[in-house]
């Protein structure tokens, strides 16, 4: 972004000779209270006030010498013209420095904002930029457990005895959910089988699970999720009186 500058004691000075609509060298009578450029560009205007104001920017100062920056003539939705002997010349605040520094106060996506700039604006400001903005996508990803926990001695389903209450995925517009890996063990025997289920069906890398007194992370493939689903914990298979068992599911979603 460039970083113009600004003098608060320039005053009024005149032009010493004639200057065309293409001149990039301004020489002035007195332009010892302007800005010297040395930490950015800064604009004046031309015949102030009249009906063939120009506004210009200025990229550097060497005494009453003025260079002008590189398609600075016409600057600030003005046109570039010639302007006599004796014209006036003023170090001017722009509609631009105005609507820039706004336009950052009011977006907290990051700078530069050429987005809020004409293309002939932008030209000038930010030519390395080609003219154009590119918006960014912030993303964050959560991740969520859920924990099936038995008490007491870990047995296979039977109908309705020791069947595990599954839970609903809420999974909103716009957000994706998926079961990313689980952690678990059982306090003592030996081991039971488990398979976590979606919507009936074993899913896959999370099926057919040993768990044992040690405690293991399970990290397969990521299993993806819809709004609705039905995530449920099934026991098909246990040795020696297993008890106790913790089983955390931990779920991502990516808003």
């Amino acid at each position: 972004m460039a970083l113009r500058d600004f003098a608060g004691a320039a005053k009024r000075t005149t032009l010493t000779g004639d200057i065309t609509s293409t001149a990039t060298t301004i020489n002035v009578v007195d332009a010892s209270g302007y800005p010297s450029a040395a930490t950015g560009p800064f604009s004046i205007s031309l015949d102030l006030g009249l009906a063939g104001e120009e506004k210009v920017l200025i990229s550097a100062r060497s005494g009453n010498t003025l260079t002008v920056a590189a398609s600075g003539r016409g600057y600030d939705g003005t046109s570039a013209s010639s302007h006599n002997n004796g014209a006036g010349v003023d170090h001017v605040l722009t509609a631009i420095d105005m609507r820039e520094a706004n336009a950052h106060v009011n977006d907290t996506t990051g700078d530069p904002h050429p987005q809020y700039l004409t293309p002939a604006e932008g030209a000038v400001l930010y030519p390395a930029l080609g003219h154009t903005h590119t918006s960014t996508t912030i993303t964050k990803t959560v991740r969520i457990p859920h924990t099936f926990t038995i008490s007491g001695d870990v047995l296979v389903a039977s109908g309705d005895t020791s069947f595990i209450p599954g839970f609903f995925v809420a999974a909103p517009a716009g957000q994706t959910m998926k079961v990313v890996a689980a952690r678990h063990r059982i306090n003592s025997g030996t081991s039971a089988t488990v398979s976590v289920q979606v919507n009936g069906v074993a899913a896959t890398g999370f099926s057919a699970l040993a768990v044992s007194t040690t405690t293991v992370t399970t990290d397969p493939a990521d299993v993806t999720l819809a709004d609705g689903d039905l995530l449920a914990l099934v026991v098909s298979a246990v040795a020696g009186a297993p008890r106790n068992m913790s089983f955390t599911l931990w779920l991502e979603s990516v808003v």
